[in-house]
C-alpha cells in the first residue's frame, strides 16, 4: 500500500526539493518560518504508519 501511495504521488524527491528551494521553508521571518515548518511536520505526519521515512532517499 505504501508503494502505491508513493507511486501515485509522483517524483517525491523532486517535489521536496522544489518545496524547500522555491518556497524557502527556512525563511528569515520567524513567524513565517514557524508556519512553514509546521506545515512540513503536518505533511510528515500524514505518512506515519504508511511510509518508512528513513528508507526514502531525499
Amino acid at each position: 500500500m505504501a508503494g502505491t501511495r508513493l507511486a501515485a504521488g509522483g517524483d517525491l524527491p523532486a517535489a521536496v526539493d522544489s518545496f524547500f528551494n522555491d518556497i524557502l521553508v527556512i525563511a528569515d521571518n520567524p513567524d513565517v518560518r514557524a508556519r512553514r515548518l509546521g506545515l512540513v511536520g503536518a505533511v510528515t505526519a500524514l505518512g506515519d504508519g504508511v511510509l518508512d521515512w528513513q528508507a526514502l532517499r531525499l
